[in-house]
């Protein structure tokens, strides 16, 4: 769920006709793999993480008490992820993401942020 480009979806005919047999689009597509998954996380018996995209699309289709969102955006994201009764992991971009390691806090290599 976390950026999910789906525009392949749409040039993949064994994914055109599962959408069109089960009156998908894209979006609701997605959402049925991602309820799919926290189906079979449940069934293990543990509680889901998304990525905060997740809880951007779909939070009202998300179950509080079943669902941690990841959050990697700015803290007022992580606001209203709590807000809306989730319990959040805070990763911040700037200092857990490898690929934003130099650009965004002016570290030259990730063996000297970490």
């Amino acid at each position: 769920g976390d950026e999910t480009d789906t525009a392949c979806w749409d040039q993949t005919p064994e994914i055109k006709t599962w959408e069109k047999q089960n009156g998908f689009n894209d979006n609701s597509a997605l959402l049925y793999m991602i309820e799919y998954a926290q189906k079979v996380v449940r069934s293990a018996n543990k509680k889901a993480i998304n990525w905060v995209d997740v809880f951007d699309e779909y939070h009202s289709s998300l179950d509080p008490n079943l669902t941690t969102i990841q959050v990697w955006k700015a803290q007022s994201t992580l606001k209203s992820v709590v807000e809306a009764g989730f319990n959040a992991i805070l990763s911040s971009n700037v200092a857990w993401y490898l690929n934003y390691v130099y650009m965004e806090s002016g570290y030259n290599s990730w063996q000297k942020m970490y």
